[in-house]
């Protein structure tokens, strides 16, 4: 049904903000959101599965662990599961007690808590290389668009996007993050002993 789906989405929405909440990388998040996935299929989050989402996005896993503690504290799981660290999480999987249904409702228990945690949260790098990424793309598409003088420069800015989102350009722009952090931090450190 239409309500489902869109319940779908929401869902897979909330996942991968609460994966980029313990900062990490969107190579990481996906990793860690394909094991939970699978995890979810299979109808317990146990064993290696669970390891590689504590280890690959701990936002993730601590935003379990709260959801499941938060439901208990309301009567709607037993009360072993009030207090759930990510320690136990463990434990709690090795038991069998990480069902599907527990898991998605307790993700669901911290909708607010994920989206206004998120929203506060400082913009990643890549996330505002992706949003550049993105508006690049379409102001490039409205100038490749009828016959624009500009048109003449699409296919180079093309060329250029592209180079950045290879693994070429992303580690030139890290490199380059680093360098001005180092910067700063120099001129921090200069401005201090003065």
């Amino acid at each position: 049904t239409n309500g489902s789906g869109a319940e779908a989405i929401n869902l897979a929405e909330l996942l991968n903000k609460a994966s980029f909440l313990g900062g990490s990388s969107s190579e990481e998040s996906q990793r860690a959101l394909l094991q939970l996935s699978q995890a979810l299929a299979s109808g317990t989050l146990q064993g290696d599965e669970l390891r590689a989402i504590r280890e690959q996005a701990p936002g993730l896993t601590d935003v379990l662990a709260k959801g499941l503690s938060s439901m208990a504290e309301r009567g709607a799981l037993p009360e072993k599961f009030i207090g759930t660290t990510m320690g136990d999480l463990k434990a709690l999987g090795a038991e069998g007690e990480l069902t599907a249904g527990r898991v998605i409702a307790a993700f669901k228990e911290m909708g607010t808590y994920v989206n206004e945690t998120f929203d506060k949260s400082p913009k990643q790098f890549g996330q505002a290389i992706t949003g550049i990424a993105n508006v690049w793309k379409r102001w490039l598409k409205l100038m490749s668009q009828g016959d624009n003088a500009l048109s003449k420069i699409n296919e180079k800015a093309w060329q250029l996007l592209e180079w950045f989102e290879s693994t070429d350009g992303m580690a030139f722009m890290e490199r380059l993050a680093k360098g001005i952090n180092f910067v700063v931090d120099a001129i921090m450190q200069f401005i201090d002993w003065i």
